[in-house]
Order: C-alpha cells, then sequence, then structure tokens
C-alpha cells in the first residue's frame, strides 16, 4: 500500500529512539508526514499537534503516561485519534485505553500492514 497515508501527519510519542525512528521511516513509505516526541510532556506542548491527523503512543512515557496524554489529546478542540502502541500486554490496560477514548490498542512489534489499516480507519481515511 505505498502512498496510502499520503496527506496523513503522524505524531509518534515513544521514549525509545531507534524504535520510533524506525516507525517513523515505515509510516514514511507509506506517505504519511511524521513527527516525533520523545515524552508525553514533548507531544502536549508540541505545536504540530494542531495538524497531526493521528498519535500514536507508548504507555510508558517520561514524565507523563501514555494515558495521561491520551486524556489531554482527547479534550483538546479538533483533537486527532490516539492509537496506543506499547510493550504492556496487559489486557485490563487494553480495555481501559480503549473505554478512556483510544482508537485501537497494539502491542510492540506490530504488523505495519495492521497499523497502517488502523490509522486509516481512525482517521476516517478512505
Amino acid at each position: 500500500m505505498p502512498g496510502s497515508l499520503s496527506g496523513l501527519t503522524v505524531l509518534i510519542v515513544d521514549p525509545d529512539t531507534e524504535y520510533a525512528l524506525a516507525l517513523g521511516y515505515s509510516l514514511m513509505n507509506e506517505g504519511a508526514t511524521v513527527n516525533r516526541a520523545s515524552s508525553g510532556l514533548d507531544a502536549a506542548a508540541t505545536t504540530t499537534l494542531s495538524v497531526t491527523s493521528v498519535v500514536i503512543s507508548e504507555l510508558m512515557l517520561p514524565g507523563q503516561t501514555g494515558v495521561d496524554l491520551l486524556t489531554s489529546v482527547r479534550d483538546r478542540p479538533s483533537a486527532p485519534p490516539v492509537i496506543i502502541l506499547t510493550a504492556n500486554h496487559s489486557a485490563r490496560l487494553k480495555t481501559y485505553t480503549l473505554a478512556m477514548g483510544a482508537a485501537n490498542y497494539f502491542v510492540k512489534p506490530a504488523d505495519p500492514a495492521a497499523l497502517s489499516r488502523a490509522i486509516l480507519v481512525a482517521t476516517g481515511t478512505p
């Protein structure tokens, strides 16, 4: 599906630089514009959040949890959807974050095609 994410801007929030860069590269190959933040506080403060199509966030972030970020993003006007992408395999946490408004929940390493489909669904992109 090269180009299937064309026109979308993705904000990746993950303190794991290597993983975030690899994920970003994969999404750019699909046509997305990718921005990165290494913490929830950086993501909440970024000026690119207003033009972000979707946020992909780890749950374990320095300074603020991914759930805190989800809540702060969700409460903004014209909030972008948030997809959780984490190493945490907790079914309880998955249920909780989805109930809190996460668009989807993936455990690392996520299948790139499944993640791309989730981004398209979350953004309402045909």
